[in-house]
């Protein structure tokens, strides 16, 4: 009678024990879910974060090894008269383009855009153009031209820059300050006003400055423009007419 009532009060214990794995189970789950998530959640940002280091190393040094490219390529760039002159022989292209797997693929143009060499597909890039204290849009690439000395200020030309990207008449004080616009030229594509003078203001026996540009006029063959250096004020005096 013994071992019947022992065997008959050990299976209500068993019973009771199996009714409660399901509930020990899922705890057991839940718990293993709360110390894989973060780790999950940790792994997943580890590789984020390795990931972009080491895209942007990568990434620093291809554009490390374009800029120098860049540079070389530009030195042998020489503006003239008509131009842009580039002086890059055959063989130096072959080394540029050596990489069948990464080709470095670039395109020198001059303004406003003439494509000169390298890959003409390329997409123009676009103009940075330097700016003034006020928003004021200044002159860039003064073509190897000098200044001239009128009413105590120093007078020059750039061939680029400016509003519309065709040079700029400016001036400037001779300690360097009061930096001044007076003419921003049209637009190299554009016929009306003169482009992209070249050279250096001259001093005429009127006591006004000369100059000539190499676009822009009635034609678009350029002209010769005159400065007041009393007040800065600019006209076109004459554009050549181009052609036979």
């Amino acid at each position: 009678m013994s071992h019947g009532g022992e065997a008959d009060g050990a299976a209500p214990a068993r019973a009771g024990w199996m009714a409660a794995m399901p509930g020990a189970r899922s705890l057991h789950r839940q718990l293993f879910a709360w110390l894989l998530l973060p780790q999950v959640v940790l792994w997943i940002a580890a590789a984020f974060f390795t990931y972009n280091l080491a895209a942007r190393y990568a990434n620093e040094a291809i554009d490390a090894s374009l800029s120098q490219a860049s540079r070389a390529l530009a030195r042998q760039v020489k503006p003239t008269a008509s131009g842009l002159f580039i002086d890059f022989p055959r063989s130096a292209q072959d080394i540029l383009e050596s990489d069948p797997a990464d080709r470095v693929r670039y395109a020198v143009s001059s303004p406003p855009g003439q494509f000169i060499l390298g890959s003409p597909n390329l997409p123009a890039p676009p103009l940075a153009q330097p700016t003034l204290p006020g928003g004021v849009i200044d002159g860039a690439v003064p073509d190897h031209g000098g200044l001239v000395l009128s009413h105590n200020r120093l007078w020059g030309l750039t061939t680029q820059g400016g509003t519309n990207e065709g040079g700029v008449v400016f001036s400037v004080k001779l300690d360097g300050t009061g930096y001044t616009i007076h003419h921003s030229f049209g637009a190299p594509t554009q016929s009306g006003d003169l482009s992209q003078p070249h050279g250096t203001l001259m001093p005429g026996s009127d006591g006004m400055l000369y100059a000539l540009t190499s676009l822009g006029g009635a034609t678009g063959s350029g002209g010769v423009l005159r400065v007041n250096p009393s007040n800065g004020n600019y006209r076109l005096v004459y554009s050549f007419s181009g052609g036979a």
